[in-house]
């Protein structure tokens, strides 16, 4: 079940990097690259790969990126088979960053946080406070490692309840 939903999770990730994607390229181009992406979508969620999976994203030269962790980067490459794809070898899995994020939100008042969210591109938590004066208490429950703490003066109080 944990499993599954993992896998649905990475499915839709894939999907809106590719919608993002085709809103920034002309209409020419969109048809085979979505091919091409959703084939490389169907091939990773086939193989199975939420263990070392950080998550996907399109960057500012229209490239989808996808975050891995682990050594089996080439398996990855293998099975993408296409240069317009770079795979970024990275730290933390998107499962773990979400369980991170998970186990701040029950207490994110008392640790004033403001908001918080799963930084792709980072391959971090982005968590952001109100003022540091509870930061060593977040230290203690999570990785430091696996978080970047930014101080806000937002009004705004959100987390995108994953």
């Amino acid at each position: 079940m944990k499993q599954g939903l993992t896998i649905g999770i990475i499915f839709i990730i894939i999907v809106i990097s590719i919608f993002i994607y085709n809103t920034i390229v002309n209409k020419q181009e969109e048809v085979p690259r979505m091919e091409k992406y959703s084939d490389i979508s169907k091939s990773i969620l086939e193989k199975n790969f939420p263990s070392h999976y950080g998550g996907s994203f399109i960057d500012s030269n229209g490239i989808l990126n996808i975050n891995w962790v682990g050594d089996n980067e080439e398996e990855v490459k293998n099975l993408i088979k296409n240069s317009e794809v770079i795979v970024n070898k990275v730290q933390f899995t998107l499962n773990y960053l979400n369980e991170i994020k998970l186990s701040l939100r029950r207490n994110m008042s008392e640790l004033n946080i403001k908001y918080m969210f799963v930084g792709i591109e980072e391959n971090r938590v982005l968590i952001f406070v109100k003022d540091f004066t509870q930061v060593k208490k977040i230290k203690e429950i999570v990785n430091l490692d696996a978080i970047q703490i930014v101080k806000t003066d937002s009004e705004i109080i959100y987390d995108d309840a994953k």
